[in-house]
């Protein structure tokens, strides 16, 4: 009887295969417990490379201060009053009047009295004529003291003839004031006092007075401007029926603007 032959496998029964195969584990777990046991020692950890990124650093900014702005205020302009010269006080047009102790300008609707006494008699007939008889007497006790006299050149409707007039007081000792307060205190008893204020002359600070007279029911107006010289103190006055004062008025306020006192 014919024996039966084992089957080969590379030259290699089945059975020495599997001794091989046997014998590779064994010496697979003996590599890999070394392995362990080496690694273990050492405290080397195997595994797989990470790539290392070096963290970022955060970058906190520093705190810096912010810098205080000290804002400096602009300092306030207190304008300057400019100085207006005397020829801005005085309207264009207008004629100029001096002597030797003062100069005034005034319109060329008011001329310049060259005969006061004649003057004063041309009022005397007109005003005696309208019931101003008592107003024209008044007035020829001023004569001698007019240092200027100017009328109203256009005739008005009801006759009556305004004028501007200059004159020179002495202050003996008083001030403008107590000057002033004299001068109201011995009012006629048809006369009453209207207004008294400043008034800004172009040389220095005065006062400006009005008073309104009651002749036979005629009302006449008068404005006074009064301002100090030295020792002495100039009047500027001024006046009109009362239904056309107020219209001279303002007329009146320039033309005393432009006096001023002239020095020797």
């Amino acid at each position: 009887m014919t024996r039966r032959r084992s089957r080969r496998i590379l030259g290699m029964t089945v059975a020495q295969l599997l001794i091989l195969a046997c014998m590779g584990l064994v010496l697979c777990g003996t590599l890999g417990a070394g392995v362990w046991m080496v690694s273990s020692a050492y405290g080397v950890a195997l595994a797989w490379p990470t790539r290392v990124v070096p963290p970022t650093a955060l970058i906190i900014p520093t705190s810096t201060s912010i810098p205080t702005v000290t804002l400096t205020p602009k300092p306030t302009l207190t304008p300057t009053a400019t100085p207006i010269p005397y020829e801005g006080y005085v309207p264009a047009g207008w004629k100029q009047y001096k002597t030797d102790k003062l100069e005034i300008w005034l319109p060329d609707t008011f001329a310049f009295v060259e005969d006061p006494n004649g003057f004063n008699q041309e009022l005397t007939t007109k005003y005696t004529q309208i019931g101003l008889g008592d107003l024209a007497k008044q007035r020829e006790k001023n004569l001698t003291v007019y240092e200027l006299l100017f009328r109203y050149g256009p005739p008005i409707s009801n006759g009556y003839i305004p004028t501007v007039f200059v004159k020179e007081f002495a202050r003996n000792g008083l001030t403008l004031s107590q000057f002033v307060d004299k001068a109201i205190s011995v009012l006629e008893v048809n006369t009453i006092l209207v207004e008294r204020k400043p008034f800004d002359f172009y040389h220095a600070k005065g006062e400006r007075v009005i008073v309104q007279t009651n002749y036979n029911n005629i009302y006449i107006s008068f404005v006074y401007y009064f301002v100090v010289d030295g020792n002495n103190i100039w009047e500027i006055g001024s006046d009109a029926n009362l239904d056309n004062f107020y219209t001279f008025l303002p007329t009146f306020d320039d033309i005393t603007r432009t006096f001023r006192p002239v020095k020797p």
